[in-house]
């Protein structure tokens, strides 16, 4: 028997600035996005209680983000939940409830 493994993700794929604007045009109020060094990531996890460790994972991972390494866009969501997935937009308009 072969085992099934499915990747989860939707069909697009956002960044920070991008989650930003929409925020900005859901709520009608100015939202800012700022990337920030890794070092000042891991510095500011580690303020709010994250072990330094675990904390220095992040900016690896976020970095692969960035590079679109983690762009999942096999459908397998959408046939698991039996609907297309939601877009960003439309995510944060229900949400806000705008």
């Amino acid at each position: 028997m072969r085992e099934r493994r499915d990747v989860l993700g939707g069909l697009a794929s956002e960044r920070g600035g991008e989650l930003a604007a929409e925020l900005a045009a859901a709520s009608g109020s100015p939202v800012a996005y700022r990337d920030v060094t890794a070092q000042e990531q891991v510095r500011r996890l580690v303020a709010a209680g994250l072990p330094e460790g675990f904390a220095e994972l992040f900016p690896n991972t976020d970095a692969a983000i960035a590079r679109g390494e983690l762009a999942l866009r096999t459908g397998d969501l959408a046939r698991l939940i039996g609907r297309p997935t939601v877009p960003l937009a439309e995510s944060v308009r229900a949400a806000l409830g705008a």
